[in-house]
């Protein structure tokens, strides 16, 4: 299967920041940005944007966020989306242990 890029553009002009259409994955495609970070890895960001211009704008705020957040050491990956169990235990055997009130 391969991947439908439409309308790449090289904002950076050294690969750094590119933005690019995904027309495979929606029926009204939105601008993606890819950005290489500290240590060549890349990020990619929808941008949610369906015009090249606003598209442009939200791709170097993106880049300029996640730039100062790399400055300050802080993480650039994104929370999940989902709540896992390891992660509430602690709060929910608090919950459990706890004097039942009936009303």
């Amino acid at each position: 299967m391969s991947k439908s890029f439409d309308d790449f553009r090289d904002l950076s002009g050294d690969g750094a920041l590119v933005i690019y259409l995904r027309k495979d994955v929606s029926s009204s495609p939105v601008y993606q940005a890819r950005i290489r970070v500290k240590g060549g890895k890349y990020i990619r960001r929808s941008t949610k944007q369906t015009k090249v211009t606003d598209a442009i704008k939200e791709a170097w705020s993106i880049h300029e966020s996640l730039s100062d957040k790399i400055a300050k050491g802080e993480t650039t990956t994104r929370k999940p989306d989902v709540i896992r169990f390891r992660d509430i235990k602690d709060e929910w055997i608090v919950f459990m242990r706890a004097p039942s009130i009936e009303i």
